[in-house]
């Protein structure tokens, strides 16, 4: 069975956060690597934190991400990050990793190649890949 789009951009994302090591900028203001792992942790581990991602109230979605920055090592957080949700996590299943998960580890994995001081272009994907990644991101 070959391996969906969100898991080789879920594999992809943490082999360069690790490549490329904590304090590595991104293009989302303000964030390292070190916060992009917390924040893809958090939407997958913490109801409480993933609402507050998508629902702002107050500054709950930053304060779980930071205890998680402050509890957890950076090659923790990615292990966890690369290893996806547990097993009874709805987000494990292929239909709603895909629909959830392959724009947002695109997003992502492009945010971390392209933030540091020599950013890359963007890549050249395959048209079913650049497909999928349009229609789970207007879904």
């Amino acid at each position: 069975m070959t391996e969906s789009l969100a898991r080789s951009e879920r594999r992809e994302l943490c082999e360069l956060m690790l490549t490329l090591g904590p304090d590595a900028p991104t293009l989302c203001t303000g964030w390292t690597a070190h916060h992009l792992a917390a924040h893809l942790r958090m939407r997958e581990s913490d109801p409480i934190g993933a609402v507050g991602i998508v629902i702002p109230f107050g500054k709950t979605a930053d304060k779980h991400m930071h205890e998680l920055m402050t509890k957890m090592s950076f090659g923790e957080l990615v292990g966890l990050v690369a290893a996806g949700p547990g097993r009874l996590n709805p987000l494990r299943m292929p239909l709603i990793d895909s629909k959830l998960n392959t724009t947002e580890f695109f997003v992502h994995h492009e945010d971390l190649r392209r933030g540091g001081p020599y950013p890359v272009g963007p890549r050249v994907l395959s048209p079913a890949a650049d497909q999928e990644i349009w229609e789970t991101a207007i879904a």
